[in-house]
């Protein structure tokens, strides 16, 4: 079962709002949400319970989550808990699209510039 994707962004609103002692765990443990018991799928979300009994909700469509308001917890400090940085930080990151890359309805190759005729 794939994961959904996250943009980049989404965790860094996440991180800055988790307290200092919850940002260092994941940091130190970046991996923590690996052993917890994961039933989420890229297209719909899902949950994650964590080893203590806590459940991380996950929102997803189109195979990403959305941003930090995707994800919610069944903790007390819920949505500035570990268990929702944890599990942020287990799920791949959206790529940015490239500068390089036509824009829709542009050809390809003609990004940034004209094509010099050939003889």
């Amino acid at each position: 079962m794939s994961r959904p994707a996250l943009p980049p962004d989404a965790f860094a609103a996440l991180r800055a709002a988790a307290p200092a002692r919850a940002q260092k765990r994941v940091d130190v443990e970046p991996a923590l949400a690996e052993a917890w018991t994961w039933s989420v799928d890229a297209e719909a979300g899902g949950e994650v319970q964590t080893d203590g009994g806590e459940r991380v909700s996950v929102r997803a469509a189109g195979g990403a989550v959305a941003g930090p308001e995707g994800f919610g917890c069944t903790c007390a400090l819920s949505p500035r808990c570990l268990h929702i940085l944890a599990v942020a930080a287990a799920l791949p990151r959206e790529r940015p699209a490239s500068v390089d890359e036509p824009h829709p309805g542009e050809p390809q190759g003609s990004a940034g510039g004209t094509a010099a005729a050939a003889p």
